[in-house]
């Protein structure tokens, strides 16, 4: 059976960052739920304009519609990939069996939890300071990681304003909290807490170290 894990912390703590270091060979598949929600809205379909509403609100969208654009990505999975990695899923305690059901359906296996810790305090300033290179699409920090050039064309995006930061760090804290808390009492070996606060060194050999001991190789 095929390997799955699942990447869990508060917006700003790197979980892209981290999924795109796992996911750089090919038998690997990222799935981002946020980019995914973002491409249902380019595909103008019969749930893009509800989706639209949620995301520029800083709201969570609701499951019914994740599970659409995940079901639908898992679909178009190729048979190569050996090894699905989870972006910030399940957001909330009622998406953990939609999780399992998904991967049950596409003959996939949860293999592991990695939570990446960061303080509110933390996660605010990393995301008040994000920018994102219109050309490229490529993210930077003001602050933590600026772009190399200084003519990169950067953009603020809708969720990376203060109001509606507060209101997706609220979001985690009252709901997707909750998903933490199930993964530590009911799966306690699955989940691998990682300080997000460290350096991307420390950050991504704490990382292959605890992929390592539970066999997967990257």
């Amino acid at each position: 059976m095929k390997k799955a894990l699942t990447l869990l912390g508060p917006p700003g703590s790197g979980k892209t960052t981290v999924a795109d270091n796992i996911g750089f060979e090919g038998r690997i598949d990222i799935i981002k739920t946020g980019p995914l929600l973002k491409k249902e809205i380019g595909q103008a379909s019969e749930i893009s304009k509800e989706i639209e509403i949620y995301i520029n609100r800083g709201d969570l969208v609701p499951s019914e519609y994740v599970a659409k654009v995940i079901d639908k990505k898992m679909s178009g999975l190729g048979e190569d990939i050996e090894l699905i990695v989870f972006d910030g899923f399940p957001r909330l305690k009622e998406e953990i069996d939609i999780l399992f059901e998904v991967l049950k359906t596409n003959s996939f296996k949860l293999e592991g939890v990695i939570l990446l810790e960061l303080s509110r305090r933390q996660a605010y300033n990393r995301l008040v300071d994000r920018m994102h290179c219109s050309n490229c699409g490529a993210i930077y920090n003001l602050r933590y990681y600026p772009p190399p050039k200084k003519e990169a064309a950067l953009d603020k995006r809708m969720d990376d304003y203060p109001t509606v930061i507060d209101s997706q760090l609220d979001e985690y804290e009252s709901r997707t909290l909750k998903v933490v808390d199930h993964f530590r009492d009911k799966y306690p070996d699955f989940l691998m807490e990682i300080d997000a606060d460290n350096s991307l060194f420390k950050i991504f050999s704490d990382l292959h170290r605890y992929l390592e001991n539970i066999g997967i190789d990257i």
